[in-house]
């Protein structure tokens, strides 16, 4: 055992890991000496949160007519009595004609108004890409469309999903990528969101031109 021991620590890692000693060392002793202020620093830099300004851009008349179409929507005072409010919002384009820029915009607007708004990816890459984006709200969430709807591969059948509760709690739904949800993934969705009593409102972005 000694002789494995030695041949694992060489004398450069061994004066390696007594330098790491001590810098942690001299660290705890500068950490007792001012033991507030290295507090206030260390929970300022947890909770700092990198600001993503949304700067307007020179929108086409298609992308305003549907930023103005989704604040409609969301104004609407009797769903029941406007029928054609209940139908999702479909948006279609090329890949960078904006797509996501209406939607990043669409959600910051809604959620500056009071709504309570739920961007759902395909994917955890589409995810990180409107995270990265998207202002930090208390009234936007962005998930996988997966964990969202609590979603299982090759789980129970569609016949015996039940969507989760607390999607009530959302106003506005905004899917993104819509050409990458397989169908039977794309089938769960559309139980869990036509089941909603509030009928909130719906907003599909999609590629026409992708399988």
């Amino acid at each position: 055992v000694y002789t494995d021991l030695s041949m694992r620590f060489s004398a450069e890692r061994c004066d390696t890991f007594k330098w790491h000693i001590h810098a942690k060392w001299a660290l705890l002793r500068k950490l007792s000496r001012d033991t507030a202020a290295a507090v206030e620093d260390a929970v300022r830099a947890w909770n700092y949160v990198p600001s993503r300004p949304v700067v307007e851009p020179e929108w086409s008349e298609d992308q305003r007519a549907v930023l103005r179409t989704i604040g409609a929507r969301l104004d609407r005072e009797d769903v029941l009595q406007d029928p054609g409010s209940q139908k999702p919002i479909y948006m279609g384009g090329d890949p960078g004609t904006g797509k996501s820029e209406v939607l990043v915009h669409a959600a910051v607007r809604a959620a500056e108004a009071g709504h309570k708004v739920l961007l759902m990816m395909p994917t955890g890459t589409l995810v990180f890409h409107y995270v990265e984006r998207t202002p930090t709200h208390p009234n936007i969430a962005i998930e996988t469309i997966h964990s969202a709807t609590v979603i299982v591969r090759a789980n129970d059948s569609v016949v015996m999903y039940a969507p989760p509760s607390r999607l009530r709690r959302y106003d506005l739904f905004l899917i993104d990528e819509a050409s990458q949800i397989d169908d039977p993934v794309a089938q769960r969705l559309r139980i869990a969101l036509s089941e909603l009593p509030h009928h909130p409102v719906v907003v599909v972005a999609k590629d026409y031109r992708q399988l």
